[in-house]
């Protein structure tokens, strides 16, 4: 993963992609990632979040998550053509993309 990756989408702005979210992209992207050179990957992560709108999670699942991450407040971006789901949380006053998963 390139160091200090920073991606953006108009509805979250920009923000800084962790390792853990990098690692579930190449996971779960509907096709093989983890054999292209990281700008590769790089690319394909900025576009598909570009292309994501914000979401919300149903009640249940919203407190289930709040409560299982320590309270710490989440947005939720879905891109609907790669089935996939980008999760956003503010560390340190900075937003951090924190994982990506298939929405359920």
């Amino acid at each position: 993963m390139p160091q200090n990756l920073i991606i953006s989408n108009e509805g979250a702005g920009t923000v800084v992609v962790r390792f853990h979210a990098w690692k579930r992209l190449i996971e779960r992207w509907p096709g093989r990632l983890a054999h292209n050179p990281p700008e590769v990957v790089a690319k394909i992560l900025q576009d598909s979040f570009a292309g994501a709108t914000p979401t919300t999670l149903a009640r249940p699942h919203r407190v289930t998550r709040l409560i299982n991450n320590d309270f710490v407040q989440a947005e939720y971006y879905i891109n609907a053509r790669a089935q996939l789901r980008f999760v956003v949380s503010t560390e340190n006053g900075r937003k951090a993309l924190v994982t990506v998963e298939r929405p359920y």
